[in-house]
Formats: structure tokens, sequence, C-alpha cells
């Protein structure tokens, strides 16, 4: 075995290992996204590490890690972690850029503004 793989993976030499749900929790972006890059690169490299898979929500309005760990914006656009697990180049997007709860508010008003002239509308027809 290669000095890529540490004590603890030497332990089971030719088993492929999988690791899931890592991640930083509640940190600033610029630590966030560094770590992500270092740790996918450090993956990587590890001969027995066979898949890894970050733990992060996927909406930063509703992580449980911290929003600069989402991989979509409050918005639903790419942020630059969701680009880079993906294997695309950074987006430049913030994480807590956009609202999809302003959207959807609107989305709603939209709904009962139309609910309404509805109601007022076909009486008046008939």
């Amino acid at each position: 075995m290669s000095d890529t793989n540490p004590a603890p993976l030497r332990s089971f030499p030719d088993t492929p290992i999988w690791v899931t749900e890592y991640n930083l929790n509640d940190q600033d972006l610029a630590a966030t996204q560094s770590f992500y890059n270092t740790s996918a690169e450090y993956m990587d490299r590890l001969e027995s590490v066979d898949r890894y898979s970050l733990f992060g929500s996927f909406r930063s309005s509703d992580s449980n890690v911290g929003p600069n760990a989402a991989m979509l914006s409050a918005g639903g656009e790419l942020t630059d972690i969701g680009a880079w697990y993906l294997g695309r180049p950074a987006t430049g997007v913030d994480p807590g850029s956009g609202s999809a709860g302003e959207r959807s508010f609107h989305i709603h008003q939209e709904h009962l503004a139309f609910a309404f002239l509805f109601a007022i509308l076909v009486p008046l027809i008939r």
C-alpha cells in the first residue's frame, strides 16, 4: 500500500472504502470552500477510498450544516461547492443569494390575487 493511506485505512487492505456525509459545519464561506477543495483533493489521492460524498443541504436556507456548505443558493442556483461537486467550474454564486421563500411568497400572492378576481368575476359573468 502507498504512503497516501493513513494507518486506519491500511488495516483493511484491498477493501474499497466509501466516505459519506462529511463536511465542515457552520464556518465562513472561505473556510468551507477551502475545506471542500482540500478534502476532495485528499480523497482523490487515497488509493483505498473508492467514493466519497459531501454532506450538505441542497439549499442554503434549509442547511443543517450551515448555509455556506450548501450546494444550491437560497434561490436555487448552483453555489461554487455545488458546481465543483459536479465537476464544473466555480459559479461565483453566494450561498445566501436569492430566496426561495420570497419567490414562493410572490407565487402565493399571485395565486391569491387570481383566486380573488375569479371569486369576484364569476358571479358577475353569470
